[in-house]
């Protein structure tokens, strides 16, 4: 039992180095709390996964955060893309703004 509930301690430790890391290299973390929203618009780069039921997906690419229309949720279009893309909300993740 105490195994069990360490490995969770050191899962939450690694998760804070390496928030740590990213964010001491640049990145911002991408906000997944219910309500809140990624405030950034304009091109970016995106390195998160995103996990739907079994499937687990990295994703590392070049884009731009937009607006949905009804302004509720940030969405990231990839390079070379003009709809398909990625609702922030449902990613796990940074980005790094382009200048």
């Amino acid at each position: 039992m105490e195994i069990y509930l360490s490995q969770q301690d050191i899962r939450a430790d690694e998760k804070k180095a390496q928030d740590e890391k990213m964010i001491a290299e640049g990145w911002i973390p991408i906000p997944h709390e219910r309500g809140e929203i990624c405030t950034y618009r304009g091109k970016a780069m995106l390195k998160a996964t995103q996990s739907i039921d079994w499937l687990t997906a990295g994703i590392e690419k070049e884009g731009t955060i937009v607006d949905t229309p009804d302004k509720n949720y940030s969405f990231f279009i990839p390079k070379g893309k003009r709809s398909r893309g990625y609702y922030l909300e449902n990613l796990s993740g940074y980005y790094k703004p382009i200048k």
